[in-house]
């Protein structure tokens, strides 16, 4: 399956509760097709990356950055999270960026692929996660994607869906 297809998937199954016109960025944008996907389906989108493939992403950092605060209805990121250090302060500042009634939408790989993580092992990833989430999100929606019969998910990849705190 091709990474188009994934993106395609991925996002018809995350945006058919929150239908457009609705504002959001795309975290970890790359080469900005979940961004250009967005926008055909009506919605105001933005994606920043720290080295983006595309002139249409721009040049930013979670972590560090220039954007609205409190500006966006959803913050997508699909496969970031585990390039990062700071999995709290990207948590956090991705929290920030959205308004009050946003929502934060996150994909991301499975136990030993997070970064900070490599020196622990770590039997029940999810309750790790949702403690580091703990106080910046409410969690909507936490599955493992095998248990909601998810195609363009693999049985190794979490979805998380939270509202800030």
């Amino acid at each position: 399956m091709s990474n188009e297809s994934k993106i395609n998937g991925f996002l018809k199954i995350v945006l058919k509760d929150y239908p457009p016109p609705r504002r959001c960025l795309d975290v970890g944008a790359r080469d900005g097709y979940m961004v250009k996907m967005m926008k055909k389906r009506g919605y105001g989108a933005v994606g920043i990356d720290v080295m983006p493939k595309n002139r249409s992403v721009m040049k930013d950092d979670i972590l560090n950055n220039n954007l609205m605060k409190n500006g966006y209805d959803l913050v997508i990121t699909r496969h970031c999270i585990e390039h990062c250090f700071n999995v709290r302060g990207f948590l956090s500042n991705s929290r920030d960026l959205l308004k009050d009634d946003g929502i934060f939408i996150m994909l991301f790989p499975l136990v030993q692929a997070m970064t900070y993580d490599y020196t622990k092992k770590c039997d029940n990833y999810e309750d790790e996660f949702i403690e580091e989430t703990n106080g910046l999100f409410e969690t909507r929606q936490f599955v493992i994607s095998t248990k909601v019969g998810i195609d363009p998910l693999s049985k190794d990849e979490y979805l998380y869906v939270g509202v800030p705190c």
